[in-house]
């Protein structure tokens, strides 16, 4: 048996892997659909089949590379892992983009200095009653379907708070839980969105932690027919039904303690908007497309 026939053998009792893309091309039966299979991978399964991918690449150029030259078992190998390495390069967050939730309200509030000594604001005014500002901002990672009117959407991700009350500021960034929702309420009638931005900026299941909330309503109709999380910019002006609201809690090994303040809405403003993917990302798109139909053309050629 000649050397030829020795690789040739070797070749042969190799045992053949299947690649990312390849696979949902197969199972999907046409480049749209693998396209669409490979789109409904959540971020995670899609970083792990990478990893997969590039761990099959590896194996194969090192095992198959012949000093003579690149063997055609080799290339095709190599063909299929740039078709996965085409298919996936367009990541779940560019077809679902994600989604910025930024609420703003202006109006009075009554001061309740223990909210306010919560918040690490020490100075506390004499009025009992100021005005105050506040903007809530929640990014979503959205990798499913955007939620329907009536239909609540959490996620755990980027928030910020800017609160102004008279001369005290209070401003807070970090990753902390947020709860949107664009509901009609049974006992109201009309249109409310509701913004909720809780976080525990200590760090520690203990100590002092803060719910920031705005519940902004309108008349039916005016935030228009979608959920929670479809693009929107809205304004208006606040009624009885509009409030905004700060409760803030102390945690320790045998109690919570609970306060609450609460705002009148004189102003507001919803604004929803969504990522727009890069150009590159459809081109990305397009050349997974393309890889996807001339493999699957060469294939019924060769068949």
């Amino acid at each position: 048996m000649t050397a030829s026939d020795n690789l040739a053998a070797m070749q042969a009792k190799r045992p053949r892997r299947r690649f990312g893309a390849a696979f949902f091309m197969r199972e999907a039966g046409s480049p749209r659909s693998c396209c669409l299979r490979i789109a409904e991978l959540d971020r995670d399964n899609a970083h792990r089949l990478s990893c997969a991918v590039a761990a099959a690449l590896r194996q194969y150029w090192f095992a198959s590379l012949p000093s003579g030259g690149i063997m055609p078992s080799t290339r095709a190998a190599v063909c299929e892992v740039l078709t996965a390495l085409f298919a996936l390069a367009l990541p779940a967050a560019a077809l679902a983009a994600p989604v910025t939730v930024v609420t703003h309200s202006t109006g009075t509030a009554y001061v309740y200095p223990t909210v306010l000594f919560a918040l690490g604001l020490e100075e506390f005014p004499e009025e009992e009653v100021l005005p105050y500002e506040l903007t809530l901002t929640s990014t979503f990672d959205w990798n499913a379907p955007l939620p329907a009117r009536d239909e609540g959407a959490w996620n755990y991700g980027a928030v910020a708070v800017d609160f102004r009350m008279g001369d005290l500021h209070y401003q807070y960034a970090g990753t902390e839980t947020s709860h949107v929702n664009l509901y009609t309420p049974s006992y109201l009638g009309g249109d409310a969105y509701l913004q909720d931005v809780s976080a525990n900026p200590n760090g520690s299941s203990y100590g002092y932690s803060f719910d920031f909330s705005h519940m902004l309503h309108s008349p039916a109709g005016s935030m228009g027919p979608g959920g929670a999380l479809t693009p929107m910019a809205f304004g208006g002006n606040g009624n009885e039904n509009s409030s905004m609201g700060i409760t803030t809690y102390y945690i320790n090994d045998e109690f919570i303690f609970s306060w609450r303040m609460r705002g009148d809405v004189d102003t507001y403003s919803v604004q929803v908007t969504s990522a727009v993917p890069e150009p590159a990302a459809y081109g990305l798109l397009l050349a997974g497309t393309l890889t996807l139909a001339l493999r699957r053309r060469a294939g019924r050629a060769s068949a």
